[in-house]
């Protein structure tokens, strides 16, 4: 109901979902095509904006935003004696958050479309598993390097990039810009069982409630038994600016600790 139309998110998966399979075994065969470049691209973005779990961290930035704007609206419109800005209550619908997210995907999708990919080929021991929010993050916990993202496609690819944010997304932007645009080279390797265990530990550190895998393990389960109390945190600070009457916001998402919202098994089920 905050979209101009309510079936937008459908309309941008019907432009990647009936083509992801034939995408991903065209990767499988060494065929880095634009047109399948552009089918993953697509995925990439939806798979990384609108999980439960980023919708959640959406919320909870917007609820935080609005929180460090009451000082400011305070001043004009100062609050009844008796009440206090700390006990104000703000509640921010999910849906709004997702349908702010719904808005950039044809952006995110560009900018993944244009960036270079590296495609890791997994013939180890251990397959690649994937979970309810399976686009992870690594590199954000050192502000000197620029995150990465990594995207598990099967039990036996994934792909990987760094975000380049000085990519210039077009303005007045639509679907002809994600069409015309040259996309960025994808490389392949063999990964390590070394790289494997890595893309795996941050799949599991991403999820919400779910991790699937492609097979029963019993080393799958005691990974996720060790991680799982990690979850992906909201990072916000706001700084008053005086002069502007404004608030700087600086917000980032980390992998940290997280109270136990259930349990979760390689088999996906939660308790």
């Amino acid at each position: 109901r905050y979209l101009t139309k309510p079936d937008m998110l459908g309309r941008f998966r019907k432009l990647w979902e009936p083509f992801w399979n034939q995408a991903v075994d065209g990767y499988r065969k060494g065929e880095f095509t634009g047109d399948h470049k552009f089918v993953l691209a697509l995925g990439w973005a939806s798979i990384s904006a609108t999980t439960p779990t980023t919708t959640g961290i959406g919320t909870e930035m917007l609820q935080k935003e609005l929180r460090s704007l009451l000082p400011i609206m305070a001043r004009d419109h100062p609050p009844p004696e008796n009440m206090r800005l700390e006990d104000v209550i703000i509640e921010v619908d999910p849906d709004f958050a997702k349908a702010m997210a719904t808005r950039l995907l044809p952006r995110l999708a560009w900018r993944f479309y244009a960036q270079p990919w590296s495609l890791l080929s997994n013939s180890t021991a251990e397959p690649f598993l994937t979970s309810d929010n399976p686009s992870a993050m690594f590199g954000q916990d050192n502000h000197t390097s620029t995150t990465a993202r990594t995207l598990p496609l099967s039990p036996d690819l994934c792909v990987s990039t760094v975000m380049d944010f000085s990519l210039a997304v077009p303005t007045d932007f639509n679907l002809t810009d994600l069409t015309t645009r040259a996309c960025g080279k994808t490389t392949a390797e063999t990964a390590t069982l070394e790289q494997a265990r890595f893309v795996n530990s941050l799949i599991v550190k991403h999820a919400g409630d779910l991790v699937f895998s492609s097979r029963a393990d019993a080393d799958v389960a005691k990974l996720v038994a060790a991680l799982r109390k990690y979850g992906v945190q909201l990072d916000h600070t706001a700084m008053s600016l005086e002069a502007t009457k404004g608030v700087l916001h600086i917000a980032r998402t980390g992998i940290g600790a997280i109270e136990e919202k259930g349990s979760r098994h390689p088999s996906g089920t939660p308790d």
